[in-house]
């Protein structure tokens, strides 16, 4: 009678080992670092900080645009374009 007990009991202790194993792996996942990007390449991926620096510079999207095309993804290359007089 005693060995069932025990049987039993480790069941279900394997059980709730194995649920919490798995609650853990789901909630590790959903908590992942953002991958850290250089301070001066503007992640063209990243809709908030294209949105950003488009209404800091004060560009339509097509100048941003523009902008962009010409002068690569660096921060400084891209507002030295748009502040540069256009002749």
């Amino acid at each position: 009678m005693r060995s069932g007990t025990v049987t039993i009991a480790t069941r279900r202790c394997n059980a709730r080992l194995v649920a919490i194993q798995g609650f853990l792996d789901r909630e590790y996942t959903m908590i992942k670092r953002k991958v850290a990007y250089f301070r001066n390449s503007l992640d063209l991926r990243d809709k908030v900080q294209v949105k950003v620096l488009r209404k800091r510079l004060k560009l339509s999207e097509a100048q941003f645009a523009n902008a962009i095309r010409k002068s690569g993804n660096s921060i400084a290359a891209i507002t030295k374009e748009a502040t540069t007089p256009r002749s």
